[in-house]
């Protein structure tokens, strides 16, 4: 197998996720690679309701929504 040095482990707080970000963050242990981890949060029905167009409010609970994904993920 090839040694990878860095990891990009993304997760959207989905239980199909957390198991393949278990999986990553194993194989970046064995690896011993640097790893990060990337929050993927899902904005498309926001976007569409507001015809594209973002309110502060929107895009901070947006940002709230991805802090508690990446938070998690990295726990």
């Amino acid at each position: 197998m090839a040694s990878y040095r860095k990891i990009l482990l993304c997760y959207d707080g989905s239980r199909e996720g957390c198991k393949a970000l278990r999986d990553g963050a194993n194989l970046a242990l064995d690896l011993k690679a640097e790893t990060h981890v990337l929050a993927v949060v899902d904005m498309r029905s926001s976007i569409a309701q507001s015809a594209g167009l973002l309110t502060d409010m929107a895009c901070g609970r947006f940002e709230g929504a991805a802090r508690d994904i990446l938070r998690e993920g990295v726990e």
